[in-house]
């Protein structure tokens, strides 16, 4: 669970599903078989060590999940055995990734691992297979933060049926969706800062991080509270070119299929600003959903300047920062450099957010301007231009014939 940041109560309410096979059926034992055998093939002839195995669940399968356990541990005894969650609540290591806590045995630091793939166990339900199911998103976003795991050694069993499904092919498709999304980020103009959350810890740190980059990148920027998000009241910001949330790593990763605007996590919207320079590129290798490994002290933390450098005072210095193709537009872009002015007035109109009556008509904004460019504004409702009337009584009846027509002859 994410840590809370304190300001909101919050109410933790975890359902209990219990499948209708239990792991001593037939079903479960072939798959434990399968499994065994699919992981200790994997493992190199002159390796001497255990090959890693995580084995993550869905939170409605838990007891499932610790059975599923015992019985590998039972069916394949290893040197050393298998950690047990149950039993080592506090062991070390301690791999956390993408929100989730891993206990491992001490053979597999983190510092120092293990020269062949680590391999992934994920015990949910059958829609895992549909790429977008909800627990298909919930096994991405552990195999985006695991780089240690082999897609080719990543499975998914289906605790209704102990069906074994490799997983490689669904995990490609996203890959290649959230590439495309990273590359809309380096051509939004206007974004949008969405606020999922507002009790996880250092959310508001988070929010502050990403107005200060996109203050040095130039980019428009405004923060919105809508909570849910649906087609409905994406369809209210059509000037806005994407969206950036702020939530906890089980929902920042968001499948924008249905909605209007593209919808990036803050890691997302830090590689496409800072896609021209090696400081901060993505190669899909590794992905960061906790936007607290982005703040200072985090795993993933990169300065602020070193994602967008200042603009030179020298114009010779300068001359060899190159630009950027557009693969969605296919027009030039340039790199985004931080202009001092740019920052100091911002900085100044923060201050100044406080102004007397009669200089509201001297503001300019952006949001404003396109308004008023539009060709439709919706419905209008022409609130007290009509004359006030009594209530008069409606139709009544079938369709086909109402009360106040005549009857056919």
């Amino acid at each position: 669970l994410s840590k809370l940041s304190g300001t909101l109560p919050v109410l933790f309410v975890f359902g209990n599903c219990a499948p209708k096979r239990g792991l001593g059926s037939e079903p479960f034992q072939v798959a434990l078989k399968q499994l065994v055998e699919i992981i200790t093939s994997s493992k190199a002839k002159e390796s001497t060590d255990p090959v890693p195995l995580l084995i993550t669940y869905d939170f409605r399968l838990r007891d499932l999940a610790v059975t599923f356990v015992d019985a590998l541990i039972t069916y394949e005894q290893t040197q050393p055995k298998p950690v047990n969650s149950e039993q080592k609540w506090h062991s070390e290591p301690v791999l956390r990734r993408g929100g989730r806590t891993f206990h491992l045995s001490r053979s597999h630091s983190t510092e120092t691992p293990p020269a062949g793939p680590w391999s992934l166990v994920y015990l949910g339900s059958s829609q895992v297979c549909r790429t977008q199911s909800t627990d298909a998103f919930t096994l991405y976003r552990i195999l985006l933060s695991l780089p240690e795991v082999t897609l080719g050694q990543a499975f998914s069993v289906d605790a209704s049926t102990g069906a074994v499904n490799p997983i490689q092919n669904q995990i490609q498709l996203l890959l290649r969706r959230r590439s495309y999304l990273i590359e809309k980020a380096k051509d939004a103009e206007r974004v949008g800062i969405l606020m999922g959350t507002l009790s996880v810890r250092d959310y508001r740190l988070a929010v502050d991080r990403v107005e200060r980059l996109l203050q040095r990148a130039g980019r428009f920027y405004v923060t919105l509270v809508v909570g849910r998000l649906n087609q409905a009241k994406l369809a209210n910001l059509p000037e806005l070119d994407l969206l950036v949330l702020i939530a906890c790593p089980e929902s920042s990763l968001l499948d924008s299929r249905d909605l209007l605007v593209p919808v990036i996590t803050p890691f997302e919207l830090e590689c496409a600003l800072g896609s021209g320079y090696s400081t901060r590129s993505w190669t899909g290798e590794k992905w960061w959903l906790d936007f607290r490994d982005l703040l200072p002290g985090g795993a993933c933390y990169c300065s602020e300047s070193d994602l967008i450098p200042a603009v030179a005072s020298d114009p010779d210095a300068d001359s060899h920062a190159s630009g950027d193709v557009s693969l969605i537009t296919g027009k030039l872009r340039a790199l985004p450099r931080m202009n001092p002015e740019v920052i100091s007035s911002a900085d100044q109109g923060k201050a100044n957010c406080l102004v007397t009556r009669t200089d509201w008509s001297l503001i300019q904004s952006e949001m404003l301007s396109s308004r008023s460019s539009r060709t439709w504004y919706g419905l209008d409702p022409t609130l007290g231009q009509h004359e006030v009337s009594h209530l008069k009584t409606g139709r009544s009846g079938v369709p086909t014939q109402y009360d106040s027509e005549q009857a056919p002859e």
